[in-house]
């Protein structure tokens, strides 16, 4: 007989490192950064067998002992989800710029490129009493800012924050401007 187990959240973002918190169980605390929880609701669960399909429906339900309204907890769903698809789509810049600066530094050193590539990944550093915004935040600091969301936004079953949903918002922000920034193939 086997026994298979859903800890009911998506697959854990990438990451350079999984970790376990400091609160810990031995060999009974999973690594973080976990993805984001499923929503409350009736899921299909297949297995195949030597070809053959089975499926099955599992009804997950919400701790009669949280009081958030379902509204809530769609939109911490949704805005966990978002940022979970977006700690993806840093790393992917970040290795894409770290990948053409690299090629750059082989091919042409010269190249001005490569300083607006090594600005953009890590940014200047912030003047004397200025703290930096997070919508400039340097694109290598990206993913682990969105992954410090994503464990606010999974910490507990809450409606988010106005300030979380802020958060969030700069941070997307802030990629897009990444992106936007990314220097012409041609230089």
């Amino acid at each position: 007989m086997q026994r298979f187990v859903w800890d009911l959240m998506y697959p854990n973002p990438p990451s350079d490192g999984y970790d376990l918190p400091i609160s810990a169980i031995y060999k009974d605390t999973p690594f973080v950064p976990q993805g984001p929880s499923v929503l409350p609701g009736v899921y299909n669960v297949s297995l195949t067998v030597d070809g053959k399909k089975f499926t099955q429906k599992l009804t997950v339900r919400m701790d009669p002992r949280v009081k958030t309204p379902a509204l809530g907890l769609k939109q911490q769903f949704e805005l966990s989800l978002q940022v979970y698809y977006d700690i993806d789509q840093a790393r992917r810049l970040t290795e894409r710029i770290q990948r053409e600066i690299a090629e750059l530094e082989r091919s042409n050193p010269t190249s001005p490129k490569i300083a607006k590539l090594k600005l953009l990944l890590y940014g200047e550093p912030p003047k004397p009493g200025k703290s930096l915004e997070m919508s400039e935040f340097p694109v290598s600091r990206l993913a682990g800012a969105f992954t410090q969301l994503l464990d606010l936004l999974q910490d507990a079953d809450v409606t988010p924050s106005t300030q979380a949903v802020k958060a969030v918002d700069d941070l997307q922000r802030a990629l897009i401007r990444a992106y936007d920034s990314l220097p012409p193939n041609d230089l």
